[in-house]
């Protein structure tokens, strides 16, 4: 007999109940938290389980993955030595994705939830090995699981008074929590609740009445009928028609960039060349684009559209490799990406993931380049003309890796050829979200009103959208952002150069 601890998401209690009572048949026994509230008892309570317990179950459902409450309790567990069984109760998970620790254990498919499943499900139990002894000293206890949207929700209802920027970081980080099925609801009543304060400035409340409206439209253009418990990515609506070329005309500012810089002619400059850390960089001629998005698909900071004069500059052909990055790490000693040690994406010819902005940052110097702006990143990604993807205005899931028949993982480089932008860069709508060297700030974008600033600890817009990303978000004009500090499996970068007048 063994005493077990689940760790499961909300969405999957069901299955919980009745995978505790398929163990407890087992004569083994379960605890898991149906009966608690939050709070930190509740979480106290949690941990001196997960210390008692002999055996740590984690159900493994795709919401489950992404709770910071089953994260910091499958961590502690880990921590503590204890033993780990991951129990497989939900499909829309590629196990060859899992955390690196967590897929290295052997999982129990429990999906079915039928006599094959039982008798499998006994035999990990029977196989496990006898648990260690605790740590001594214990490992420090992670901390409670406060939601974030909670803190958010205590500024907007408070009674003070919130400045310009404290409203707009409120609007930003409600956007963001807009993208996640989880945190959905909860942000949509947050953004209602702000616009209704007093205090609003009229900017602010034009830019929440634009993201409700776009989110309005989004539900309506929805199929009806039922639906699953994920809130699914709206559907891709028929394509715009196509706008009519528009070419790059005079610049705004009589012949130079807004940093009052002369281009360079294109015809002299070569398309491409090669970096100091072997990968082809493709050009892009100065001139004029559009920016930013005014169609139905907007996301709520993509507008307003916008034309931006830039000067020319080379930008990688490709994100920069995992082969590229080895170098890089053996001649500087820098760190390790997260996940290097991983085969799912350590591979040559993939792109280098699990590296936060300074990491790409210490690259880009070593190369003798940098990273590029957002607004050079879009620019590169879809031309002058306004295009919705790198190769036009309509999805193709043949020319990404995104979620539609994608590979599932990080391609190597060259993979999409019929993807690749104007100017010849390749996967620049799927494969991996890339970091820029810009702060996430409201458009219209001007590089001088301080989100070029090094030194910042804002979060950094990253561009592209990856592997597990639909046709709306593998815009050329989506934005999202990520803390400077973050190292995600499915972020990395690429560099740029500039061209010398």
């Amino acid at each position: 007999m063994a005493i077990i601890f689940l760790s499961y998401n909300r969405q999957s209690e069901s299955i919980a109940r009745t995978l505790a009572e398929d163990i407890e048949a087992l004569s083994h026994v379960v605890w898991f938290d149906q009966e608690l509230k939050g709070g930190q008892a509740w979480w106290d309570q949690i941990l001196a389980t997960i210390r008692n317990c002999e055996v740590f179950v984690f159900l493994l459902d795709p919401k489950a993955l992404k709770s910071t409450a089953c994260q910091r309790e499958y961590s502690y567990a880990a921590d503590l030595g204890k033993l780990i069984l991951p129990v497989l109760v939900a499909e829309g998970i590629s196990t060859n994705l899992l955390p690196p620790a967590l897929s290295q254990i052997q999982f129990v498919d429990y999906r079915k939830q039928d006599r094959d499943a039982l008798r499998r499900l006994a035999k990990a139990l029977t196989t496990l090995p006898p648990p260690k002894p605790l740590p001594d000293p214990l490992p420090h206890p992670p901390e409670v699981p406060i939601s974030y949207l909670g803190s958010l929700a205590e500024r907007i209802e408070g009674m003070s008074s919130l400045d310009y920027e404290k409203q707009s970081a409120l609007v930003v980080d409600l956007k963001g929590s807009l993208r996640d099925p989880e945190s959905f609801d909860d942000a949509h009543a947050l953004l209602v609740q702000l616009r209704k304060r007093r205090d609003l400035f009229a900017i602010i409340a034009e830019e929440i009445d634009e993201v409700l409206r776009s989110l309005r439209t989004a539900d309506t253009s929805a199929p009806h009928g039922p639906e699953p418990a994920l809130r699914p990515e709206p559907p891709s609506p028929p394509p715009h028609p196509q706008r009519p070329a528009e070419t790059p005309g005079p610049p705004r500012t009589k012949g130079r960039d807004r940093g009052g810089r002369a281009p360079v002619a294109a015809d002299r400059l070569p398309e491409s060349i090669t970096g100091k850390d072997g990968a082809e960089m493709v050009l892009v001629p100065p001139g004029e684009f559009w920016m930013g998005s005014g169609d139905d698909d907007d996301l709520g900071d993509e507008g307003p559209r916008h034309r931006l004069a830039l000067r020319a500059f080379y930008i990688d052909k490709h994100p920069v490799a995992n082969a590229q990055y080895k170098r890089f790490l053996s001649e500087t000693g820098h760190r390790e990406p997260e996940y290097w040690s991983n085969q799912q994406f350590n591979q040559p010819d993939q792109p280098a993931v699990g590296v936060d902005w300074d990491d790409a940052q210490a690259y880009c110097r070593w190369a003798g380049e940098r990273l590029p702006t957002e607004a050079e990143w879009e620019k590169a990604a879809r031309g002058p003309d306004g295009r919705k993807y790198p190769w036009g205005n309509k999805w193709d899931a043949k020319r990404a890796n995104s979620q539609e028949g994608g590979a599932g993982k990080p391609t190597p480089f060259g993979s999409y050829p019929e993807g690749e932008s104007p100017y010849g860069a390749h996967d620049m709508a799927g494969n991996i979200w890339e970091w820029t060297s810009s702060l996430y700030r409201p458009y219209p974008y001007q590089a001088d009103d301080g989100r070029e600033d090094p030194k910042s600890q804002d979060k950094r817009v990253v561009r592209g959208g990856s592997w597990e990303d639909g046709p709306r978000t593998l815009r050329v004009s989506c934005r999202a952002y990520n803390a400077r500090s973050s190292r995600y499996f499915n972020v990395g970068f690429r560099c740029a150069r500039d061209v010398s007048p």
